[in-house]
């Protein structure tokens, strides 16, 4: 049994079987690419968990009902999870809404390269995606090809997600 979960809910697992994918990439200054994601992966196999950090009913990704607080702490726990138990997918998106208080994207750069190297040191599976044009698109793509071969870097969100809900049962 699976489903989507977003803040302040929890995954519950009934059984060892189960997988949970965590989306990860910016929210602040990108469209809503969460809830595509979280449909398509969902599609693809209703049998996993999707988490996704910013709310499905709210297009501006303001958080509603939570505090920055426990949105960190429940992104974290769920990175955790899906690290252990399924994916953590990434999507760079081109930004859509150019803000000064905040690099694009600053949350997800660091959160990507602390996955990449447990990737390795603790075999989380990590997919990644990068629309053409993000702000940084040249350096992730080649840094992600000479430090981390067994990522693959897809170019569509369709793909990402599709790789995603396969790659589990590879």
């Amino acid at each position: 049994m699976g489903g989507i979960i977003t803040p302040p809910g929890m995954v519950k697992f009934t059984d060892e079987s189960e997988h949970l994918i965590l989306l990860d990439g910016p929210i602040k200054g990108a469209r809503h690419w969460q809830r595509t994601a979280a449909n398509d992966i969902y599609h693809a196999n209703p049998e996993l968990w999707v988490a996704s950090p910013r709310q499905m009913a709210h297009d501006t990704g303001d958080r509603v009902g939570i505090s920055e607080d426990d949105q960190i702490d429940w992104t974290h726990t769920h990175l955790t999870l899906a690290g252990e138990r399924g994916a953590i997918l990434f999507w760079f998106p081109r930004e859509y809404v150019h803000t000064c208080e905040q690099a694009y994207a600053q949350t997800s750069r660091f959160e990507i390269g602390e996955h990449l190297v447990l990737s390795i040191y603790k075999k989380y599976k990590v997919v990644v995606g990068i629309e053409p044009g993000f702000s940084g698109e040249h350096y992730l793509r080649r840094t992600i090809a000479k430090k981390y071969p067994h990522i693959l870097v897809l170019d569509t969100l369709h793909d990402t997600c599709w790789y995603a809900a396969h790659m589990l049962y590879e």
